[in-house]
């Protein structure tokens, strides 16, 4: 009888900690039941909406996973969200079409961060040139001007700044006369 007991306390204790170990602890947060709930009602809506709905659950959690659920025309654009809602620049590699698309989702999250170093990580000298110019304008950091390789663009950017910061005596320094000359305007 005593081992009969004894074995069932421990079959007992072994059950318990299976059922345990397998529980999910965590509290779910009000965001997470959103998300739930929208995946939830995903499930029963056809073809494009099924994909637009888990696109929305995407967006809603920020959830990386979530978008290869979404249209095949959307993944891309969803990973950009992703990337920029969690400022992390190592979402982009996720980007499937890369080229233009993934150097977009490194551009807006290098602007959401305020990052120039991933601005340097841009492959096409247009999008660079875009990057240090938009950085500039929101840190009033002239150095980053000097970065932009178009001459017409790092005199524009020049010329911003120069306003921005109402120094009218730096416009001289622009090499271009036209923007130059709209600089002193400005003032």
């Amino acid at each position: 009888m005593m081992k009969k007991s004894v074995f069932s306390l421990a079959l007992f204790i072994v059950i318990f900690i299976i059922i345990a170990g397998c529980k999910n602890n965590r509290v779910l947060t009000a965001e997470d039941k959103v998300v739930t709930a929208t995946l939830n009602n995903c499930n029963s809506l056809p073809g494009p909406e099924l994909s637009r709905c888990y696109y929305d659950a995407a967006f809603a959690s920020k959830d990386l996973k979530l978008c290869d659920t979404a249209d095949p025309n959307y993944v891309d654009l969803c990973i950009r969200f992703i990337a920029r809602a969690n400022k992390d620049s190592s979402i982009c590699d996720n980007v499937k079409s890369g080229g233009i698309s993934k150097n977009n989702c490194l551009s807006e999250v290098a602007n959401s961060t305020q990052d120039v170093s991933i601005c340097n990580k841009l492959d096409y000298n247009n999008l660079k040139d875009g990057c240090y110019q938009h950085l500039a304008l929101h840190t009033k950091d002239v150095g980053l001007c000097d970065k932009i390789i178009n001459p017409t663009s790092k005199n524009s950017c020049y010329s911003s700044i120069f306003v921005k910061q109402a120094n009218v005596t730096k416009c001289s320094t622009i090499s271009d006369d036209t923007i130059s000359s709209g600089c002193y305007t400005a003032f």
